[in-house]
């Protein structure tokens, strides 16, 4: 179920990692997507990134974010642990990305997730692998991954080498319900 990506060139692991989710997982992400569907991206410093990914010609594909600074301007003010104004089943798509370890209730994230999915729904998590902070409660081990997104069901999960100037892992999730 494992696979190990090799080091793309020279860059740090955080550059290594967007590569990755830029080249190879969203490219995969989109072609299960159609014209009309919605896609969640929670967090938003760096939502605008992957915005454009999803309005290309083949795909036109409804793209909001989250987060919980309304400073950022958000499509939705408010909390992935804890998000009511979602409503259930609404996404075909949910991305993670760089918010994991600024969540404190991380099984109620994960709940949330599997709540607002669609029943064929897709989640791209990108969670860093220890020793990326330094609270354990921030990160996780891949042998840790599959209990950690419960009720999520992992499909894939892709762990990216360790950098040079330090130990930690990215570790990329492909779930679903």
């Amino acid at each position: 179920m494992f696979k190990t990506t090799t080091k793309v060139g020279d860059l740090r692991t955080t550059s290594e990692g967007r590569f990755f989710i830029n080249t190879k997982l969203i490219p995969k992400l989109i072609t299960f997507l159609k014209e009309g569907d919605r896609v969640l991206f929670v967090g938003t410093d760096s939502a605008w990134d992957y915005k454009s990914l999803f309005f290309n010609p083949s795909t036109l594909c409804n793209f909001e974010t989250m987060d919980v600074n309304s400073n950022l301007k958000p499509d939705i003010v408010g909390d992935i642990a804890n998000c009511p104004q979602v409503e259930s089943g609404s996404y075909d798509l949910v991305l993670l990305i760089g918010v994991y370890e600024f969540v404190n209730d991380k099984p109620a994230m994960f709940r949330e997730i599997d709540r607002i999915l669609k029943p064929q729904g897709r989640a791209l998590l990108a969670l860093p692998g220890r020793g990326f902070y330094d609270s354990p409660n921030n990160s996780v081990e891949p042998k840790e991954v599959f209990e950690a997104i419960t009720p999520l069901f992992a499909r894939e999960v892709y762990v990216l080498g360790e950098a040079r100037e330090r130990k930690p892992t990215s570790i990329m999730v492909v779930a679903t319900k």
